[in-house]
């Protein structure tokens, strides 16, 4: 095989599960395949491959782009974090936050932020997106019981509640308290 193409894939892999952390090149893909769609980000990438160059997106001219994009994606998560509300939910705790984008990288961001929370629940108009670093939480299930699906550490499913409501539907919250909101 080609060991430039091999990486790549090794890449694409960890993009693909959000086995990565900021900085590796999985990271910068991810935010170019925002940033330029899919059929952009194949073109890219194919273009560099055929070469047998290595797709490391330091090294091209959307370099300046990713990183611009990396910069205010961060800023804007650690800007959400002031939001978090923390929820006991059926013996976990839950850090909630209101959402517009980057909802991947916004939930890791807040569960690093956050070590007591056990699972981050992105409410966005119309879904909440969950996600978990814990190994013995498996969100599949969970939003599996709420109507949607996804897999182990990361799941979503779909709401229609108004805004003002939507916290305690998000997990049929009944009795459970609102511990309170922490400022970072």
């Amino acid at each position: 095989g080609n060991w430039a193409v091999d990486a790549f894939v090794r890449d694409v892999q960890s993009y693909d599960t959000w086995a990565f952390d900021e900085g590796d090149n999985a990271y910068y893909m991810n935010i170019l395949l925002g940033s330029v769609g899919q059929e952009s980000f194949q073109t890219i990438a194919s273009s560099w491959l055929v070469d047998s160059k290595p797709f490391f997106l330091e090294y091209t001219p959307y370099w300046d782009v990713v990183s611009k994009v990396s910069a205010e994606r961060k800023a804007y998560c650690h800007r959400k974090l002031s939001g978090v509300q923390r929820l006991e939910w059926q013996g976990y705790r839950l850090g909630v936050v209101f959402g517009e984008k980057c909802i991947s990288q916004l939930a890791d961001t807040i569960l690093e932020a956050c070590s007591d929370i056990d699972i981050c629940a992105v409410i966005l108009p119309g879904s909440v997106s969950l996600r978990t670093r814990k190994s013995d939480i498996n969100l599949g299930e969970i939003a599996a019981r709420m109507g949607g699906g996804g897999h182990q550490k990361a799941a979503a499913y779909m709401i229609d509640k108004p805004n003002e409501d939507m916290i305690r539907t998000i997990m049929n919250l009944q009795e459970e308290t609102t511990i309170g909101k922490e400022t970072y």
